[in-house]
């Protein structure tokens, strides 16, 4: 039974106002929406995946506002994680100077006024599919594998500590389920080795990636950091190939290139993916259900 002191705390705390969506149940409405609409309307040209983009990023936003509304306020600071922004901008910057260096005969095709619109509309599917796997793997993912996986909590924001593994586990598991969406049974199974290699790289390479970007959210506690980050990589990682070819039909190639550079952005991702995991560990189990700030700053 609970007795008036724990109603009046409980009254205080800042999960008293309730949301229209659990977050457990947000996160599985939105994975069920995602996979209803990938099938429904395929991102196979750069207007279709803009527009699948487009419909998958706002049905996001209405979910994180309905489920948790906070992460759609200004970012707070990104604190000692900010000096990491810059460096994994460039490491998707080398990948794409070297991209564009292969696909620039692609190019040439293109009058001036294409390539800009191409441009603009590689930007837009980019900034789309940032928003969108943001919410998706980060913002409502987290939120909810926080609860899954500390049984003490029913609520993600509360005045009461969260596990540390808890947040650890579901950073964790975000990651992994991001970079299943980057990979495909026809790699694993393809016939060439090199394809199956690259493959797996894709996998260590997106999951370092998502383990990034969780650090990054449980940080700031706000979807927007995290998707203009998510965007300008993807500008820089993939724009040039995206500007000569559209929509690429697979991830990885049978081609030796693709697979150093692949190895070689992977193992760059390495530090901040380290530096990420440690704060992620070392934040205070207290300041993501409280946003108060970490001790490893």
């Amino acid at each position: 039974m609970v007795n008036a002191q724990d109603d009046a705390h409980a009254s205080a705390s800042p999960s008293s106002h309730a949301v229209p969506l659990h977050p457990v149940f947000a996160f599985i409405v939105a994975f069920i929406l995602t996979t209803f609409i990938f099938q429904a309307l395929p991102g196979k040209t750069l207007v279709l995946s803009f527009m699948q983009g487009l419909l998958l990023s706002a049905l996001m936003l209405v979910i994180v506002k309905l489920s948790d509304r906070k992460a759609l306020a200004k970012p707070k600071s990104a604190g000692v994680l900010g000096r990491w922004i810059i460096y994994v901008l460039l490491v998707a910057a080398l990948s794409g100077v070297v991209t564009f260096y292969l696909v620039r005969v692609g190019l040439r095709g293109f009058e001036l006024n294409e390539l800009a619109l191409r441009l603009c509309v590689v930007c837009a599917v980019c900034l789309v599919t940032g928003i969108f796997e943001e919410a998706l793997f980060r913002v409502l993912a987290i939120n909810a594998f926080v609860i899954a996986f500390d049984s003490k909590r029913t609520r993600l924001i509360d005045s009461s500590p969260l596990q540390t593994n808890a947040v650890f586990k579901a950073a964790l598991l975000s990651a992994i389920l991001f970079a299943f969406l980057h990979i495909s049974i026809a790699g694993l199974t393809s016939g060439h080795a090199m394809v199956q290699l690259q493959t797996i790289i894709k996998f260590f390479q997106t999951a370092l990636f998502g383990l990034i970007m969780a650090a990054f959210y449980i940080r700031t506690k706000s979807l927007w950091l995290i998707a203009l980050m998510h965007t300008v990589f993807d500008i820089l990682y993939l724009g040039p190939v995206m500007m000569a070819h559209g929509i690429p039909s697979a991830l990885v190639t049978n081609e030796p290139v693709n697979l150093i550079l692949l190895a070689v952005t992977t193992a760059l991702l390495l530090a901040p993916a380290i530096s990420a995991v440690q704060y992620i560990k070392d934040t205070p189990t207290e300041a993501l259900a409280a946003g108060e700030t970490s001790a490893y700053e």
